[in-house]
């Protein structure tokens, strides 16, 4: 199911608007982005916290070459591989999201304790919630759907045809992510030099 809703993620249309609650020390966060997909690569999002003190931001991907194409909530084909490696995923049954009927999908660590849950749209299979924990049970994270709409686009925003004549700076995988990312904290940029839950850095890109 979570490999269905990679794939679903990227060739399924979509437009709507996500809000992410994130747990930190200074308390919680929250963002809203509106965001535009077309269904093979080009995602449009704009993104603004919850404080107004920031203008928001708009960002850019395109994949033409379907190598590394973003996941709704960041499930991506990597991420599924590397879900199945590290942790073991159980179909807990149906449920709904959004007011749409969705199967849910549990991603457990091998002590047995949740690390995540999933809302998958029963008829797309995208996913419409995602639900992070720590391994204290916590709830850290909370990332879902307000509104979304699948299949054709109603418009298209300005930046998106700017992204489509090729405007979109091309990204450039790194043959060692390890020095990418040493490289980066040597230049005084704060990149965390481990992932959490133990997870080994597989890939990393720059533009």
């Amino acid at each position: 199911l979570l490999g269905k809703a990679a794939n679903a993620g990227q060739t399924t249309s979509y437009q709507g608007v996500e809000v992410l609650s994130q747990s930190s020390v200074d308390g919680t966060v929250t963002m809203t982005s509106h965001v535009w997909h077309r269904g093979g690569g080009l995602t449009v999002t704009q993104t603004s916290n919850d404080t107004g003190r920031s203008a928001p931001q708009t960002a850019v991907s395109y994949d033409p070459n379907n190598r590394s194409p973003e996941g709704v909530f960041g499930l991506t084909r990597t991420l599924v591989a590397l879900l199945h490696k590290h942790y073991v995923a159980a179909y807990l049954g149906t449920g709904s999201a959004l007011g749409r009927p969705a199967v849910v999908v549990a991603v457990y660590r091998f002590d047995g304790s949740l690390a995540a849950r999933y809302w998958l749209d029963k008829q797309t299979l995208v996913p419409l919630r995602r639900e992070l924990f720590d391994t204290s049970d916590r709830l850290v994270s909370k990332e879902q759907f307000v509104r979304v709409r699948f299949g054709r686009l109603t418009r298209e925003p300005g930046t998106a045809a700017t992204a489509r004549a090729g405007a979109v700076p091309s990204w450039a995988t790194a043959r060692s992510p390890y020095r990418l990312v040493a490289t980066l904290a040597g230049m005084g940029l704060r990149v965390p030099g481990t992932l959490p839950g133990g997870l080994p850095l597989q890939a990393a890109q720059s533009t």
